[in-house]
């Protein structure tokens, strides 16, 4: 997943200085593709191959809060919501996760990724929770 977003981001990046444009469509799609991929691996794997069901349950809920909190903000506006550092690293982690499941790695390094994962999961989403709940605030101070 790691490589296809970053040639994906950097295609855009590209598309947008060759056309002189920017692509709203794309930043609000790119990241719902994103989180789609990876809650639909992690609910499958979950289904289907014993991977730990409270772990899927709280990558899921975050992303589904995220993108309801996206929709509060502004419905029309969900590119003003930009990727942080936080982020990046959980998408990474979870997808690394998924990889580490699938090759069987033993079960205490998986369950300290689990672990790390999920701490950075709740992270980021406690730090795109503060950063839309500015937004928000400020769009009626703005207005």
């Amino acid at each position: 997943m790691q490589f296809s977003d970053i040639l994906d981001g950097y295609l855009a990046r590209m598309a947008i200085r060759f056309a002189n444009t920017n692509n709203h469509i794309g930043k609000l799609l790119d990241p719902l593709a994103d989180k789609l991929y990876i809650d639909s691996t992690y609910i499958t794997l979950s289904l289907l191959f014993n991977f730990p069901i409270w772990a899927t349950y709280i990558v899921v809920t975050r992303d589904v809060l995220l993108i309801f909190g996206w929709i509060a903000i502004d419905p029309f506006r969900f590119h003003t919501i930009s990727p942080n550092v936080w982020g990046k690293i959980t998408d990474t982690l979870q997808a690394f996760l998924i990889f580490a499941f699938l090759l069987e790695v033993p079960k205490i390094v998986f369950l300290t990724g689990v672990i790390t994962m999920l701490m950075f999961t709740i992270y980021s989403g406690i730090v795109y929770s503060i950063v839309g709940m500015k937004t928000y605030i400020n769009s009626f101070v703005n207005s």
